[in-house]
């Protein structure tokens, strides 16, 4: 009998040292464990950055965690110290003492510092709102629209959100790890809940290219994948020709497919590079349809990239590339492919009877 209590008594404290591994001031003192004692700032780092992100924790404990970041910085010798405390001053302004103490700090920092150069800054070229097309072999889905937004900020700080659209569906923020002449690198951190296809902790590279586009590149040290894109700013980006614009019918013929002959009906109207620019619709017997968006426009052609809407037909397949070409005669030629399957789909469309009446 002694031998069982003993075994509930162990499991009591085991139970009660897991909930304060996931309790924040249980957290936050493992943090300041692994500072002042075992003096492991990097871990402690890792550590309160997790009570900070905790959403039920106290505020004072966040300020706190927030502020013991900025200690450990200061320990290691890193610039980024300074900007953890202006996120105290800042963001938790109503915890007086911390608040206090961090601006006392940021300024011994200043005064102590003044030799140091201040953290490299975002260089202007690149803030603004981006999209394009990311093609990653690798991948499931090995072609999906991307949007990101650049801002002003420092290395160490965050500079940026993304969104990887349908059919990924994910999201999150960039972080600025480095900046060159013509060039930044980016930690890539997704948001909660996000899609189990996108992979958090990845590293971007986003460079400017020759026609005020970015090159960006993703990789990640888990996983053999490299995605790769073109971005266009939005004042820049290339709009959907006028004469692709309206309504048209055709039929489409697909060899390999099991219904190798279905109308369609497409809308296109007016976009930009990285918008969508029209909806489609395969009719009876394929019944399924989505959006558009602009991948990339020639003089007499456009690229397309499509995204079924969700619950479609088993038939149809998502993430397929189609090019539109106007022909001499007012048609559009119309091709359809996909990186998983081997069928080309081809069709002549025309624009609608009431539209060419008009």
């Amino acid at each position: 009998m002694r031998h069982k209590w003993m075994l509930v008594i162990g499991l009591t404290f085991t139970l009660v040292a897991l909930g304060q591994k996931n309790d924040p001031e249980g957290m936050l003192g493992e943090g300041l464990h692994q500072e002042e004692v075992e003096g492991n700032c990097k871990e402690a780092i890792k550590t309160y950055q997790k009570v900070t992100e905790k959403k039920d924790a106290p505020r004072n404990v966040m300020a706190r965690a927030q502020l013991h970041i900025g200690i450990c910085r200061e320990k290691l010798a890193l610039q980024e110290s300074r900007a953890a405390y202006q996120e105290v001053v800042e963001k938790y302004a109503d915890q007086r003492e911390i608040a206090t103490e961090a601006s006392r700090r940021m300024a011994s920092l200043g005064s102590e510092s003044k030799s140091l150069p201040m953290p490299a800054r975002m260089p202007k070229d690149f803030i603004g709102d981006w999209s394009g097309i990311v093609e990653e072999p690798l991948h499931p889905h090995p072609i999906y629209p991307a949007s990101i937004k650049l801002s002003d900020g420092y290395v160490g700080t965050v500079v940026g959100t993304f969104g990887y659209l349908a059919p990924l569906d994910c999201g999150g923020e960039w972080k600025l790890q480095s900046v060159s002449p013509d060039s930044i690198e980016l930690s890539e951190k997704l948001r909660p809940g996000t899609n189990s296809g996108c992979l958090t902790g990845a590293v971007v590279t986003l460079k400017l290219g020759s026609q005020g586009t970015l090159e960006y590149r993703w990789t990640h040290d888990i996983v053999p994948n490299v995605a790769t894109a073109t971005l266009s700013k939005a004042a820049n980006a290339a709009a959907l020709p006028k004469g692709f614009i309206g309504t048209w019918e055709g039929i489409v013929d697909e060899p390999l497919h099991p219904h190798p002959r279905y109308p369609a009906s497409v809308r296109l109207f007016d976009g930009y590079e990285g918008t969508v620019v029209g909806t489609f619709a395969y009719l009876d017997p394929l019944d399924c349809g989505g959006e558009w968006t602009l991948w990339s426009v020639s003089s007499d052609s456009i690229k397309l990239f499509e995204t079924l809407r969700p619950g479609m037909n088993q038939g149809c397949i998502s993430g397929a590339v189609v090019t539109l070409r106007l022909a001499s005669n007012g048609t559009l030629e119309y091709r359809w492919s996909h990186g998983r399957v081997p069928n080309v789909a081809t069709a002549t469309l025309r624009k609608s009877v009431s539209q060419e009446q008009q």
